[in-house]
């Protein structure tokens, strides 16, 4: 009898523990989403800077000889 009555409180406890796992493992889950997607974010971000960079350089470039032209023309 004794042991009947505890079967029920520990199976409420891991029922209860399960719960909680769950709850830990969903947010773990959304957080995992959520940094994933700033992740891509980032990348995209990081791709759009090099493009900047490189249209930086190439017009760097064509400001120099621009300029060398204009020295050597005086």
């Amino acid at each position: 009898s004794r042991q009947t009555n505890s079967r029920p409180s520990l199976s409420r406890e891991a029922s209860f523990e399960e719960q909680q796992l769950q709850r830990e493992l969903d947010a773990s889950r959304e957080r995992e989403t959520d940094l994933s997607e700033q992740l891509r974010f980032a990348e995209e971000e990081v791709r759009k800077m090099k493009r900047r960079v490189k249209e930086s350089q190439v017009e760097n470039e064509l400001l120099s000889k621009k300029l060398e032209r204009l020295y050597t023309t005086q």
